[in-house]
Formats: C-alpha cells, sequence, structure tokens
C-alpha cells in the first residue's frame, strides 16, 4: 500500500544520503533481480532484513532462503528490524463486493450452460451429462475470473462452483454426486481452485509488468522530448520555458525555477527566474526550504524528511560543478511525489535541467573569453599600428622643429617655411589618424550616434576636399555629381570623413600627379558615390580584405597608416544603412564604392 511505498522510499533516501546507489529494478522474480544486480556490480556482501512470511507458505520458502541458494560465493547477512515492526503485518487489500459479484458471472454461465444440456439430455432420454465435462466447464470459469487479477473473487468461485456441481447433480443432470471417499472428486475441486489462484497470480504479475513497461516508456519519451527540447532552446530563457513546460505536462503540477542572483557562491540569494514568482513569495517556508535546498544540494520538501509539512518539493540542480538553481514542484499530491520512481523520474527531470543550464552557462562563459581575447588582440594590435603609424609623423615634426630651433640663424625664409611645412602636414596627418582611432573606438563600442540631416552630396564631397586641400595640390580631380541626384539623409561629419578616408587612401596608393575622380549618381532609393583612382588596381582576393581592420596589402608596406580608414568607412556607412564594395577600374586603377539610402534606416544587425 501507500504506507508502504513511502516507508521504502524514506529508506531508499537515507541510503543516498549516507552514499549509497539506490536503484529500482523490475523483473518476474525478486531474488533473480538482486543476485543479477550483485553480479554485475561485483557486490561481495548483501545485507537483507528478516523477512515475515505467513505459515501457509511455508512451502515456497523465505526470501533469505532463495537468496542463500542463489547467491553462491556472495555472504549474505540477515539483519532485524526495528522493534516496532514486529507487531506490523502488511495490510490486507480491501474486497471489493463487485469483483466477488463479477466472479458469479462466468460460473452462472457455466452453470446455466450445464443445465441446459443435461435437461437436454434427459428430455431426449439420453444418459445425463459425465461431471469430468462439468468440471471443465468449471474450470474454465474459474480461469476466467482469475484474469481479474484478484485471489479472493478466485476462490469464491471455485467453492460456488462445487456447490453449483452438487446442485447439477440433485437435480438429477449429472451422472454422479461428488463423494469425499473418491480421491478423483478431491482432485478435480483442488485443481480447479488451484487453476483460480494460478490464473490470478500469473495475471496480476503480466500486469504489473506491463504497467511497469508502459510508465518507462512513458518516462522515457517524456525525458527524450525535454532533452530534445532543451537542446534545441536558445538562451537561458529558452530553456528555462522548455523546462517548465515539459515538468508542468509530465508532473500536473505549477513548477518555478530559481536560480541564484548576480553574487555567486552557496550563499547567494536565489530568485525566480521561471514560473509564478508569487508561488516563493521572500521569507515564506518555501522560499526558506528553496534557498535551503540550494545550499545543501538536497531535496526537501512534500514528501520528504525535511520541511515535510509545506506544500512545494524543491529538488536543487545539481552538477558536477556545484548547484545551479532549485526546481520547485506545487500542488502535487503528496503520495504521488513519495513514490520512489516518481521521485526518480522528478530528480532526472532536475538532472537534465542542470545539464543544460550549465551548458547555457559555459556556452556564455566561453563566449565571454573569445570576446575577451579578441579584446586583447585588437589592444595589441592597435598599440602596435598605433605606435608604427605615428613613429614617422612624429619623427618628421621632431626633426624640423630641432632644425628650426638649432639652426634657426643659418636657414633662410624658404628653408624655415618648408620646415614649417612639414611640421603642419605631418601634425594633420597624426590628427587624421587620432580620429580614425576615435571614430574605431566608437564604432567597436556601440557609441555612434548618427545625426542625420539632410544634406545635398556635393557640399559633402565640397567639405572633404577642402579638408585635403593641400594634400590634393598637384593632382588632377574631377568632381561628377549630377543636379538631379536629391539630398541624403546623412550625418554629414561622419560621411565627409568617409570621404576623407577614400580620397586619403587614393592619395597614398597612387603614383604623384596621377588623376583622382569623385562621382555620385542616384540608383533607385539609394545614392551611390564612387572615389575612382589610377593606381595599380588589387587583386581579386583583396576587394573583400581591404575593408578590414589593420589589413595591409603588399602594396601598402611603404605608407603609413594603422589599416583602419577603409574600415571605417565600412562601419559608418553600414550605420547608414548603406553598402561598401571595391573593384578594379577598365584600364588600371581601383573604384571604392559606397551607397546611402534616401530614406533613412537603420543599421542591420
Amino acid at each position: 500500500d501507500e504506507r508502504d511505498r513511502a516507508h521504502v522510499a524514506d529508506n531508499l533516501r537515507l541510503a543516498e544520503l549516507l552514499g549509497a546507489e539506490a536503484m529500482t529494478v523490475k523483473g518476474f522474480d525478486v531474488v533473480d533481480e538482486i543476485v543479477a544486480i550483485a553480479r554485475l556490480r561485483n557486490v561481495t556482501k548483501i545485507i537483507v532484513g528478516k523477512p515475515f512470511s505467513p505459515p501457509w507458505r511455508f512451502w515456497r520458502g523465505t526470501l533469505v532462503d532463495r537468496l542463500v541458494a542463489k547467491s553462491g560465493t556472495i555472504d549474505v547477512y540477515v539483519i532485524n528490524g526495528d522493534p516496532g515492526d514486529e507487531r506490523e503485518r502488511p495490510t490486507r487489500r480491501g474486497w471489493s463486493l463487485r469483483s466477488y459479484a463479477w466472479a458469479m458471472i462466468p460460473v452462472g454461465l457455466g452453470t446455466s450452460l450445464c443445465w441446459w444440456l443435461g435437461g437436454e439430455a434427459l428430455m431426449e432420454g439420453r444418459p445425463p451429462l459425465a461431471p469430468v465435462y462439468v468440471c471443465l466447464i468449471y474450470l474454465l470459469a474459474v480461469a476466467v475470473v482469475g484474469l481479474r487479477r484478484e485471489r479472493g473473487p478466485a476462490i469464491f468461485a471455485a467453492v460456488v462452483s462445487f456447490a453449483a456441481f452438487e446442485a447439477l447433480a440433485y437435480f438429477g443432470l449429472l451422472s454422479d454426486r461428488f463423494r469425499f471417499d473418491r480421491p478423483g472428486y478431491l482432485a478435480a475441486f483442488a485443481a480447479i481452485m488451484a487453476v483460480g489462484l494460478l490464473v490470478s497470480s500469473l495475471t496480476r504479475r503480466l500486469q504489473s509488468q506491463i504497467e511497469a513497461a508502459y510508465q518507462r516508456e512513458a518516462r522515457t519519451a517524456a525525458l527524450h522530448a525535454m532533452s530534445r527540447d532543451l537542446a534545441t532552446s536558445r538562451g537561458l530563457a529558452g530553456i528555462l520555458a522548455a523546462a517548465e513546460r515539459h515538468a508542468g505536462q509530465m508532473f500536473g503540477c505549477a513548477i518555478t525555477i530559481s536560480l541564484p542572483g548576480a553574487s555567486p557562491g552557496a550563499d547567494a540569494r536565489l530568485a525566480v527566474r521561471q514560473g509564478d514568482p508569487a508561488r516563493l513569495p521572500p521569507a515564506s517556508p518555501d522560499a526558506v526550504a528553496c534557498q535551503w535546498a540550494f545550499i545543501h544540494g538536497r531535496p526537501c520538501g512534500a514528501g520528504t524528511d525535511t520541511f515535510a509539512r509545506i506544500d512545494g518539493l524543491h529538488i536543487p540542480l545539481a552538477t558536477a560543478r556545484g548547484t545551479l538553481g532549485v526546481l520547485s514542484l506545487f500542488a502535487a499530491p503528496q503520495a504521488q511525489l513519495a513514490h520512489t520512481e516518481r521521485r526518480n523520474l522528478v530528480e532526472a527531470f532536475a538532472h537534465q535541467i542542470a545539464l543544460a543550464v550549465e551548458s547555457d552557462n559555459l556556452a556564455a562563459q566561453a563566449t565571454r573569453a573569445e570576446l575577451d581575447i579578441k579584446t586583447e588582440r585588437w589592444r595589441n594590435a592597435l598599440l602596435s599600428s598605433v605606435s608604427h603609424g605615428l613613429r614617422t609623423p612624429l619623427a618628421a615634426i621632431t626633426g624640423a622643429a630641432s632644425g628650426l630651433v638649432e639652426q634657426d640663424n643659418l636657414l633662410d625664409p624658404e628653408s624655415r617655411r618648408t620646415l614649417a611645412t612639414t611640421i603642419a602636414e605631418e601634425s594633420e596627418h597624426m590628427a587624421h589618424l587620432v580620429r580614425n582611432l576615435l571614430d574605431m573606438t566608437r564604432l567597436e563600442g556601440g557609441g555612434l550616434n548618427l545625426k542625420r540631416v539632410p544634406h545635398l552630396i556635393e557640399d559633402v564631397v565640397g567639405g572633404s576636399l577642402t579638408v585635403l586641400e593641400r594634400r590634393l595640390a598637384g593632382r588632377e580631380l574631377r568632381v561628377d555629381v549630377p543636379a538631379d541626384v536629391p539630398p541624403v539623409p546623412l550625418d554629414g561629419i561622419l560621411i565627409q570623413e568617409v570621404l576623407v578616408n577614400l580620397i586619403d587612401n587614393a592619395l597614398k596608393y597612387t603614383p604623384p600627379g596621377s588623376p583622382l575622380e569623385v562621382r555620385a549618381r542616384s540608383v533607385g532609393a539609394e545614392v551611390e558615390v564612387r572615389v575612382a583612382d589610377r593606381g595599380p588596381g588589387m587583386e581579386a582576393d583583396e576587394r573583400e580584405k581591404v575593408w578590414d581592420k589593420f589589413y595591409r596589402g603588399a602594396a601598402q608596406a611603404q605608407q603609413t597608416g594603422v589599416g583602419l580608414g577603409l574600415a571605417i568607412c565600412r562601419g559608418i556607412v553600414g550605420a547608414h544603412g548603406g553598402r561598401t564594395w571595391a573593384e578594379n577600374r577598365v584600364g588600371g586603377g581601383a573604384e571604392f564604392c559606397f551607397t546611402l539610402p534616401l530614406v533613412a534606416t537603420p543599421a542591420p544587425v
């Protein structure tokens, strides 16, 4: 009964707390399963409780007797139970009047059949029915009653069959009556009763095995479905939602999942991350029990020995790395939670949830570690590039300034002008480098706030040419912006910086005096801008690489800079919702192109 099941469950939990492994095994014979598990686990000693066996089962032997006979080289120790257990006896299953009434139906049908056959024989002048045929009919009736798995009704059906047999003989429908001096009749009656007992026992055992198989299949299917959903869920929120859904459906109760807050460790306070937080109000008994389960890593609540009077059952989400949280079940029948197999299923669900949460935590840690590695690489590359990019202009400025200071009396006005020009140009170069570094920092940190205002492209192009006016001296520059190009919503300062970087890039990697072109045109819902040169062009595999941070091709080895200009251009244009690409020109040279939408759109994610 349920009391015995709860007692067994308590003993198994106590064994687990003491370090034992509790197992539930299904089989046809208890002794055979115990010996099989012992041999599978290389057990050398078996401890078994002293059994209570009714006197009428002396022929079968006790569990200890059979265990000793089959244990072989394994030692068997028999221990006595608590003194109070000696007064306890197995609770008998309550009998049902309906079961006994149902037992009368097959016997009544068999009796009716015999009555009809015997009456027909008498009316036709034939001999009465032979007792052996009647016994077979009643044997079948008792076997049918035994299929209901109840021994009492089967024995009752055998007794009623004997009485009906005598009634048929009394009315002359049988050729002979039951006589105690004939062993054959006693054997027939005993056989009928034995068949009823045997069929009921075998049916009960078979039905138990079938029910156990169905339960195992249901548990396996539930665990498989939850594992599949947990594996395909994205993020911690998806994992917890899937866990709550499957656990709630399986156990038919409300579910909450609590995880620690920001402060790690066993003393961290739990917060409900999935489910109704109202079921765990602060300072409530269930909240205290939930925190206790997290700290001690042991189940508590309904169906356990700790906090047994509260409503919820709290199972820690434990892994090899520690306890990650607590799974709480509310409003489930306490008897159901106390059942060993049910508790094992709850703990299996909790283990699957814990593994999924741990996997998500590890993935988050791996992502953070990868981000830290990338950040460190970015920092190292930035320091290396900055030191390289600043070395040349600093050296030029230092040399020019030293010449002005040390040889001021020896320099003519033209030489002084040349040195001053060098200082101005290299200072401008350094300022441009610092602007690029700041722009890239804003792009990487997500701090780029666009101030979009409708601008004419020709005005933005003119502003960029003004910035580069000194460096463009001696270059043939062609600007082609048709009058039909409409105003574009853009951040004028940032797009001007894009054009400055593209033109500066063309100035660096093309021969002195070679022509440059800046063209713009309206293409559908976009405005396309191109900066073209007549330099050496690019290899096919470089057309995308040139937009990467710190990329410097073979042709750039002799040029100053850190390789951020084009990467900044792509970032700014992308923030406007545009595109960037590069291609070679017919007849030699390269074109660096970008588009800007005529309708302000957010940057693609």
